[in-house]
């Protein structure tokens, strides 16, 4: 992203350039954590692809926020819902993500933690591809608009994957 600059985004450049940060951070926790403890190997290897992924996405994100002077360390317990994506439209403007997604993950005891796992790492990206979908249209910056599409196509694809797995 070679001429991203601070004087060349818009409020919606760097509102996702945050947003990518933190849903990457979210995905990349929840994964790790499961990564120790799934015991379906096609899981497991699609959890090590999806690592990959979003590794390589938060360090493109981070490299942004560098050079444009945007915090690289996201809020995970006050996230901000991207601009007219479905959830704010609804009125929803903050969400805590530890609340809604890592709490679960990690604290819940008696089931089948494959499955509980699909489930709540399959549901973080919903929103993802939401935001990213949004995002490519809104923001103004080309590096930025394929940024988001090439995010949208990876998490689209998680999903599908996920949902094979399901």
């Amino acid at each position: 992203m070679s001429k991203v600059s601070a004087s060349n985004l818009s409020t919606f450049d760097k509102d996702f350039i945050s947003d990518s940060i933190t849903s990457n951070t979210l995905e990349l926790q929840s994964l790790q954590f499961s990564l120790s403890r799934v015991t379906n190997a096609e899981w497991k290897g699609q959890i090590e692809m999806m690592i990959a992924m979003h590794s390589y996405d938060l360090g493109q994100a981070i490299a942004v926020a560098k050079k444009v002077g945007i915090s690289t360390s996201p809020n995970l317990t006050n996230a901000s819902v991207y601009p007219e994506s479905p959830d704010y439209d609804l009125g929803k403007r903050t969400e805590n993500l530890v609340d809604e997604y890592l709490n679960p993950l990690m604290n819940t005891k008696g089931v089948d933690f494959n499955t509980l796992s699909l489930d709540i790492i399959s549901d973080e990206h919903v929103p993802d591809v939401q935001s990213e979908l949004a995002a490519e249209r809104l923001t103004q910056n080309s590096e930025m608009k394929a940024f988001a599409k090439h995010s949208a196509d990876v998490t689209e694809l998680h999903i599908l994957l996920m949902s094979d797995l399901m």
